[in-house]
């Protein structure tokens, strides 16, 4: 299955492209007095995210890597693609390179005992 583009990838990845942001915009975006009653962190999506420096994304069953690939281009945050098959494991790593993207690509099995540790996160 981690050779296909799943929809869900081309949904998240278009979300992605959308609302995280690189830099802090110049100007805040101004919501309208009903958008101001909802909660902080809804408020936080109508204006896009910024990540927290030093963050860390890791998408688990990457598969492909869209979604990897465009949270890398859209933040300055680590990116780090897991999946667990050795084949899709060289096809991500090939579209990491094609692309131009600085993300990591690790193998990673479901119910490791070490998973930060083996993805390098303290």
């Amino acid at each position: 299955t981690g050779g296909a583009l799943w929809e869900s990838s081309y949904v998240l990845s278009d979300w992605i492209s959308r609302h995280l942001r690189r830099k802090q915009a110049k100007t805040k975006v101004q919501l309208t007095d009903s958008q101001n009653l909802l909660p902080p962190s809804v408020q936080d999506l109508l204006c896009g995210f910024l990540l927290p420096k030093g963050s860390t994304g890791i998408e688990l069953g990457a598969g492909l890597g869209l979604t990897s690939i465009v949270a890398k281009k859209r933040t300055k945050v680590r990116i780090i693609a897991t999946d667990g098959d050795s084949a899709v494991l060289d096809l991500l790593r090939r579209n990491c390179e094609l692309n131009n993207s600085k993300v990591k690509v690790k193998q990673l099995w479901w119910g490791s005992e070490n998973i930060m540790s083996d993805l390098g996160i303290k």
